[in-house]
């Protein structure tokens, strides 16, 4: 299990901000792009953006924002709210696979659920 901050409670539906909605491609060719994204200077992207952590939901203030791509920086919990738009799509408890890899280890008594774009 890799280590997970706990970033605070999702119990109340998250809307994005419309700015997160837009669509930055990974490279001039490429044809996939990503969402959530802001002007950023890391040394881990060629196209001068990185993750927008004002896209993801509110935190408890002692979470540090990194500079670098937000790609497991923790759980939310409680988190039994989806955000605006998407809807649970998996879920697992410890012990008991639930049909996705989620990428934490849960512990006794937690329940993951992984929520999808509508």
């Amino acid at each position: 299990m890799g280590d997970r901050s706990i970033l605070g409670p999702l119990t109340t539906t998250f809307v994005y901000p419309s700015s997160c909605s837009v669509v930055v491609k990974d490279c001039v060719t490429c044809d996939k792009g990503y969402q959530a994204q802001t002007c950023g200077t890391n040394g881990f992207n060629t196209q001068g953006v990185q993750d927008d952590p004002g896209c993801w939901p509110p935190r408890s203030p002692d979470i540090a924002v990194t500079e670098v791509a937000l790609l497991g920086w923790g759980i939310y919990t409680p988190g039994i709210i989806c955000p605006d738009g998407y809807t649970t799509a998996c879920a697992a408890t410890e012990g008991v696979d639930g049909g996705f890899p989620f990428q934490f280890s849960l512990e006794k008594s937690e329940t993951a659920v992984g929520c999808c774009p509508t």
